[in-house]
């Protein structure tokens, strides 16, 4: 059995991997954080872990490991600096491994016994499995997993590996929710996943375990749901608060897809992460001058980037396409001939359409009712299509629609966050939306006063 020697010569190889999982690759800067403590005087107690004692006997023995594949693997001897760095990784992936498992559990993700079973002995084998036993015959593997079962001496940690394979799985898991994100929103998955590493320190930051916010979103003005409240830019800043991990991924690219300041991002190719990277500082998401570039590190050391290539599972009748940037859908549509011709509208005066609807830029001296008259309108309907009772001043450049404006916006733009000094018939006016629809739509009244950050529907 060649791939049992390749085994006992990389004894201790399922710490090995741990070490080297996805999510905990780095060594953090503060990794005795968020529920976990390391300062424990406890007899025999080197930490705790979410309410859990970590013994000095467990913590020695998995570090013993590390350090031995580590050796294993390099040939070489390891001096202070780097032992220290080998506890620290391990106590972190202690604490991530109980996180994670907490979170999976809430979100479904979690890998059952039959899924584990299918991924070690069946017919989706994980490639951690491949990896770890440098084989790629799935009776091979079985018949050297039988040889470890048997053998407890043989210097192979089995449970590690069992481990990695679960974490694996799980992470995959979390992947595919960053997948879904970028279907429905143009979000990169690798941008969502690097986002969420980086903010919420590997799922491990007092945001993240006590409000499940991953990517550090502030409450600001119109939040309504829960709250938690954490020192950052000042002390005791409001951040918000959700039921689950999943509802602060889809929160995330939200914020992101709705929001003016970020529209620009969408027009970048869904896979030009590092565009994406340093657009997001530009934007002012983070003012940490080095944000971009510690983005990109963990999207390029955890090849993230192969999930922006990814789809969600397909149904037979629906092929999931990432939505056209909402710049792009917003983007008046000159009319051609033969557009306006459909219309029948004059050919005099170049037409736009916006959401379906044709409209002309006013022209310096117009009127509505000049309008009106130059499309063979009643003055009265070309008010009601801009949403007004009476005439009012027409400046240069005004947006004029000929046409009812619809009842939802164009697929894609299902939402706007209000900026500072907008109305109600200006976002009417932008997105070719009927007012009252808006108002239906979002429960408000005509004369209701918008402010900064409020969401309105928009379909």
């Amino acid at each position: 059995m060649a791939a049992l020697q390749t085994i006992r010569e990389r004894a201790g190889v399922g710490v090995g991997i741990v070490i080297g999982l996805a999510l905990i690759a780095f060594v953090m800067g503060d990794v005795f954080t968020s529920g976990s403590s390391i300062k424990n005087s406890k007899l025999n107690v080197v930490g705790e872990i979410d309410g859990e004692d970590i013994s000095i006997i467990t913590f020695q023995n998995a570090v013993n490991e590390a350090e031995n594949a580590y050796k294993a693997s390099t040939g070489g001897y390891l001096n202070e600096e780097q032992m220290a760095q080998i506890r620290e990784s391990v106590w972190s992936s202690m604490i991530y491994t109980t996180i994670l498992d907490e979170q999976a559990e809430e979100l479904g993700l979690s890998v059952s016994e039959d899924e584990m079973f299918n991924l070690i002995y069946g017919d989706n084998i994980s490639p951690v499995i491949y990896n770890a036993f440098g084989t790629q015959n799935p009776d091979e593997i079985r018949q050297i997993i039988q040889y470890i079962i048997s053998n407890p001496n043989a210097g192979i940690n089995w449970q590690s590996i069992q481990d990695e394979v679960e974490n694996n799985r799980a992470f995959e898991k979390y992947s595919a929710l960053a997948i879904e994100e970028m279907y429905r929103t143009g979000v990169p998955a690798s941008i969502t996943l690097a986002q969420g590493l980086l903010e919420s320190g590997y799922g491990l930051s007092e945001l993240a375990v006590k409000g499940n916010n991953h990517f550090g979103i502030k409450c600001h003005n119109t939040w309504s749901g829960a709250k938690v409240y954490h020192d950052d830019d000042a002390e005791g800043e409001c951040f918000r608060k959700y039921d689950s991990p999943e509802e602060s991924f889809r929160d995330h690219s939200d914020f992101l897809r709705y929001r003016d300041r970020y529209k620009f991002l969408f027009d970048l190719d869904p896979e030009d992460y590092k565009g994406w990277a340093h657009g997001l500082r530009k934007a002012g998401y983070a003012t940490d001058p080095k944000y971009p570039e510690k983005l990109i590190r963990l999207i390029e050391e955890h090849e993230l980037y192969r999930f922006d290539s990814m789809r969600p599972a397909e149904t037979e009748d629906e092929v999931q396409q990432i939505p056209e940037s909402p710049a792009q859908l917003e983007q008046a549509k000159p009319l051609t001939s033969r557009q306006r011709e459909v219309f029948r509208f004059a050919l005099s005066r170049q037409m736009y359409s916006q959401n379906g609807v044709p409209f002309v830029y006013a022209e310096e001296g117009e009127t509505y009712a000049s309008i009106a008259r130059s499309y063979r309108l009643f003055h009265k309907e070309i008010l009601k299509f801009n949403d007004l009772k009476q005439e009012q001043e027409l400046l240069p450049g005004t947006v004029v629609y000929l046409q009812k404006k619809k009842k939802a916006s164009h697929p894609g733009l299902d939402r706007y966050v209000v900026e500072d000094g907008q109305t109600l018939r200006e976002i009417s006016q932008r997105f070719a939306v009927r007012m009252k629809n808006l108002c239906r739509l979002n429960g408000i009244e005509e004369n209701h006063s918008l402010r900064e950050g409020d969401v309105l529907q928009l379909r």
